[in-house]
């Protein structure tokens, strides 16, 4: 049982190092994001203002918006092309079966054993976050 136990602590540390990783990478994700917004609105600020001088305030404004409003149509259709469509399974095998069982073979801890695991370890988390919640009004 030690053995299957410093297996799982492992699994656990890289899965957490994982999700350190994504962590920081949405976190610059976020930051790029951000950075694109305020050069999108710059360049539709630049756009009304060089039409502006050559048509009055109110056309400059409906053109800027009706670019604006072309160029989220195509990214929603682009977004919509590329969005996941799930992979059809076989209805008697749950789609985590064969990945538990592979990770699992070799060793003597039980899927049953895992999933009432995991099951303990998603209450406390969300008990621990509740109590973190709890402690910071108390605190104020």
């Amino acid at each position: 049982m030690g053995i299957e136990l410093l297996a799982l602590r492992g699994i656990a540390e890289r899965v957490r190092e994982d999700v350190r990783r994504w962590q920081a990478a949405l976190l610059w994700l976020a930051v790029a994001l951000a950075v694109a917004a305020v050069a999108c609105v710059l360049l539709f600020v630049s756009l009304y203002l060089f039409v502006a001088e050559r048509l009055p305030p109110w056309a400059a404004a409906a053109i800027t918006a009706a670019v604006a409003a072309g160029l989220a149509v195509v990214f929603a259709l682009a977004a919509r092309r590329q969005r996941v469509r799930p992979a059809r399974r076989a209805a008697s095998e749950p789609p985590s079966a064969t990945v538990l069982d592979e990770a699992l073979r070799g060793t003597n801890v039980r899927s049953t054993d895992l999933v009432l695991t995991s099951l303990v370890a998603g209450l406390m988390l969300g008990m621990g976050s509740r109590r973190r919640s709890k402690d910071a009004s108390s605190g104020d």
